[in-house]
């Protein structure tokens, strides 16, 4: 027969089994990450922070610098002397980030904003907003696609969860139904059905132990059981036979005591033969109930 695991061994499985699932959830969710960056599909963190810095380098290499000949995807602001807007390919709370020099381009923003300044020699200033955050390569999912960084967070974070679930959910099949049949052996011992077949049937050792004790239970109780019914049988028979053998000498002597009664006695001799004749027939009342007990019980 194979050895059953222990209760702790169960348990430690199931941290071992989800552990290194986790894991390889993890590295499979890294590596498609991986082979998203290096397909070109999706831009690495720090890559906006690269264009940032490489406008602010050639703006100061150049001392003034064109809108058009700023790398492409670089969010840029450009002001005049006085602050006006003069050019800028930021939208929206990006646009209104940088021109408040606010980290934070939306309330449920997960990035920081940082701004870089570069002052031309014509007087204006550029500010370069850039994020450390994942972008889609192609400017037009990156506008109309989710955040996906979140996205993608939330997709590993979900795999997560489904491999705890998941392994929770087989782990837990396995204490339920083991824990079902001992609670069924014990509902056939509190009912004494006490024939079928043997408990058991457990996957882990200590519920296959208590379904042994369970089984031994059952199995003393129904000789206990048997012993008292061997014991009742042999009282019956016993007082069978005795009300049996009663019977002949009651009537023989509550025969005699009528048949002394119909006599001519003293008061006294007759008070004696009435005596006899009451104390035979409770003798054979007690006796024909007792007949009768045992004559019910088969």
């Amino acid at each position: 027969m194979k050895k059953r695991p222990t209760l702790r061994q169960v348990l430690a499985g199931y941290l071992v089994t989800t552990g290194g699932l986790c894991l390889v959830a993890a590295a499979v969710w890294w590596g498609s990450f991986g082979a998203l960056v290096r397909a070109g599909v999706i831009w690495p963190a720090d890559r906006m922070s690269q264009l940032a810095y490489e406008a602010k380098t050639a703006v100061e290499a150049a001392g003034t610098l064109p809108p058009e000949a700023l790398p492409e995807r670089c969010g840029y602001l450009l002001l005049d002397g006085e602050g006006r807007v003069l050019s800028t390919n930021l939208t929206g709370r990006r646009l209104e980030a940088a021109l408040e020099r606010s980290p934070r381009g939306s309330l449920w923003s997960p990035y920081r904003l940082r701004l870089l300044e570069a002052p031309q020699t014509d007087g204006t200033v550029y500010l370069f907003q850039y994020d450390y955050a994942v972008h889609y390569a192609d400017p037009a999912l990156d506008g109309t696609l989710p955040d996906f960084q979140t996205c993608w967070l939330l997709a590993g974070a979900g795999a997560v969860a489904l491999i705890v679930l998941g392994t929770t959910r087989r782990t837990g099949r396995l204490l339920t139904a083991d824990a079902q049949l001992l609670s069924r052996a014990a509902a056939q011992v509190a009912a004494r059905e006490l024939e079928g077949e043997p408990f058991g049937g457990a996957r882990v050792r200590e519920y296959e132990q208590a379904l042994a004790t369970m089984q031994t239970l059952r199995e003393e109780l129904a000789a206990s059981l048997a012993a008292q019914w061997e014991a009742d049988r042999r009282r019956d028979t016993l007082l069978s036979t005795l009300t049996h053998e009663l019977k002949t000498p009651l009537a023989v002597i509550l025969a005699s005591a009528e048949l002394l009664a119909e006599e001519d006695l003293t008061p006294a001799q007759r008070e004696k033969a009435e005596a006899i004749l009451r104390r035979a027939a409770e003798m054979q009342r007690t006796a024909a109930r007792l007949r009768g007990m045992t004559l019910k019980k088969k």
